[in-house]
C-alpha cells in the first residue's frame, strides 16, 4: 500500500460544529463538476479517498476542484487512504505528502489525514449527507474508550505510525473479564474437580451470598438455560 496515507498525522486539536458530511472517491467525484449531478454543497466535510491515482494526478483532480470553487467552500477536508499504485520514475520522488503539503496552502479550511477509509479492509462508516460534528484531539484527552476487538486497529495504527498503538486494550480484557470475575456470563467459574455439578454447587451458592443481586441471578439463570 505505498502512499496509502500521508507522512503525518492529523492536524492538532480543532473543532466544528453542524457541518453537512460528504464526498467520495476523488476521481469519480470529479467526474461529475460541471453536470447538474455534482452535489452543491457549502460549509460542509469534505471527505475524498482514490485507488490507482498516482499522487501527480491525485493533485490535478484536486486542482480541478480548487478551480471549480468546490474545496474554498468547505469547512474541512479529509483524506482517507490512497491505495494500491507504485511510484514510478515518472513520478520523480513526488509523494501523497507532497499533495497534501501542497493543498494546505491553497485553502483555509484544515487537510486531515490518515483516515481508515477508502479500499483497504479496516475502514470506518460514514453517514454520507448527514449533518456532523468535527472534532480532533488526542485519543485519550478525548476521553473516547478505543478497543481492539477483531478489526486489527492496534496493527493498521502502528503500521500508520502511532508508537503507542499496543497500549490500546482489547475488548475482552477491558470489558468481559471483568464481567466473569464477577460471575456475569456463560464462562463463570472453573471446576478443577471436573464434575460439572460442583458449577451448580457454585451457583446455587452464590445466589444465596447475594440474594440482593438480580442481574447476576440473571445472568446465571441464562447461563443454565437449555
Amino acid at each position: 500500500r505505498p502512499d496509502a496515507a500521508a507522512d503525518r498525522p492529523v492536524q492538532p486539536a480543532m473543532h466544528l460544529k453542524r457541518a453537512t458530511l460528504w464526498g467520495g472517491n476523488l476521481s469519480m467525484l470529479t467526474s461529475l463538476l460541471g453536470t447538474p449531478y455534482f452535489p452543491d454543497i457549502a460549509g460542509g466535510v469534505l471527505f475524498l479517498e482514490d485507488v490507482h491515482e498516482h499522487p501527480y494526478r491525485i493533485e490535478r483532480l484536486l486542482t480541478q476542484l480548487l478551480h471549480a470553487g468546490v474545496l474554498a467552500r468547505q469547512k474541512a477536508v479529509l483524506l482517507g487512504q490512497f491505495t494500491d499504485f507504485k511510484l514510478t520514475p515518472h513520478d520523480k520522488g513526488y509523494r501523497l505528502q507532497s499533495v497534501v503539503d501542497w493543498l494546505r496552502t491553497q485553502i483555509k479550511a484544515p487537510v486531515l489525514t490518515h483516515l481508515p477509509f477508502g479500499h483497504v479492509a479496516t475502514k470506518v462508516l460514514l453517514p454520507v449527507g448527514a449533518t456532523v460534528s468535527l472534532s480532533v484531539q488526542e485519543r485519550d484527552a478525548l476521553g473516547i474508550p478505543v478497543v481492539d476487538y477483531g478489526n486489527n486497529i492496534r496493527q493498521v495504527a502502528f503500521d500508520e505510525g502511532v508508537k503507542n498503538a499496543f497500549d490500546i486494550p482489547g475488548f475482552v480484557p477491558a470489558y468481559i473479564r471483568p464481567l466473569f470475575c464477577a460471575g456475569k456470563g456463560p464462562f463463570r467459574w472453573v471446576a478443577l474437580s471436573g464434575d460439572p455439578q460442583d458449577i451448580d454447587k457454585t451457583d446455587a451458592r452464590i445466589k444465596a451470598l447475594f440474594p440482593e443481586n438480580r442481574h447476576l441471578h440473571r445472568w446465571l439463570d441464562m447461563a443454565r438455560a437449555p
